[in-house]
């Protein structure tokens, strides 16, 4: 099942980043972070580092030759796991917040790419859930504090085999 972009199909013979990552290593330690304008991410990025893992992110590193699409194909290849973090950035006219729309399709690119259990939705309290998220596995975290999940978030990182500073993995 493709996007129609091309950017998240691995279908046809090419094999998904995530088989890559427990066969052969490859790319074992670049971690994706999907963010609106909120400043929570960036706690979340330390905490990454300080796990000896890779955060990456897509305004991290100036890219101005590459346009939108070739930089998330790229970061689809490289990435070993996914947080999408969503926060209340947009307030509707019926008054709800909502994450950024480019974070809700970003979830759908990695979940795709990496299967739902390296794809990992980060849920702000009081940000409305996207229509199908019901099933999806999320970490909620209060408004503004990704860090109050570190527990959770570094326990996913295992289960899923990553290889992490301060903590033995299961696979």
């Amino acid at each position: 099942m493709g996007t129609g972009s091309g950017i998240g199909n691995y279908g046809s013979g090419q094999r998904c980043p995530a088989q890559e990552c427990r066969k052969d290593g490859k790319h074992k330690h670049r971690i994706f972070i999907g963010h609106g304008r909120s400043k929570a991410w960036k706690q979340l990025r330390r905490f990454i580092r300080s796990l000896g893992l890779v955060p990456d992110e897509f305004n991290e590193d100036p890219v101005a030759e590459l346009r939108t699409k070739e930089r998330l194909r790229a970061m689809l290849d490289n990435a070993c796991f996914a947080f999408l973090v969503m926060t209340a950035d947009d307030q509707h006219v019926d008054g709800t917040h909502h994450a950024r729309e480019n974070v809700i399709r970003e979830a759908g690119l990695f979940q795709e790419r990496l299967g739902f259990q390296r794809a990992i939705i980060l849920l702000e309290q009081g940000c409305a859930e996207f229509s199908n998220i019901e099933g999806i596995q999320q970490i909620r975290f209060p408004r503004g504090n990704t860090l109050a999940t570190a527990v959770e978030i570094h326990g996913v990182l295992e289960r899923e085999g990553i290889p992490t500073r301060g903590g033995e993995n299961r696979a």
